[in-house]
């Protein structure tokens, strides 16, 4: 299984990515620290800051995660989405820090988000 979180970090340097991946970190860390709660709040949160996007990601996946790992995976893998649209939209050139594999996985994961 690909880390996106991999591919995303190599865009840092733009404000919003580095914010997102900041995102990601905290969601990982309430996960493994089974601070539960904290990580469902955490997860509204995130709906809240990315309304629009959520309505949108929760209508392609419309199946509710039915476990608190599938909450986890859930929210991550909708980070993961929006990492790479901001990286599609705020950086020209992105392919040329890639490698031609990392960008058959962002190119995947985008027309799966925008079908």
């Amino acid at each position: 299984m690909c880390d996106y979180l991999k591919i995303i970090e190599k865009f840092k340097n733009c404000k919003e990515i580095s914010d997102l991946c900041d995102e990601i970190y905290n969601l990982r860390w309430l996960f493994q620290t089974e601070q539960y709660y904290s990580m469902q709040e955490y997860i509204e949160n995130i709906k809240n800051k990315y309304l629009k996007e959520a309505l949108e990601w929760n209508s392609i996946n419309s199946q509710q995660p039915q476990s608190l790992h599938q909450a986890f995976m859930n929210a991550e893998n909708f980070l993961y989405a929006q990492g790479v649209n901001l990286i599609i939209k705020k950086i020209e050139n992105y392919k040329s820090f890639l490698k031609p594999e990392e960008i058959s996985l962002i190119e995947n994961l985008c027309s799966k988000n925008n079908s």
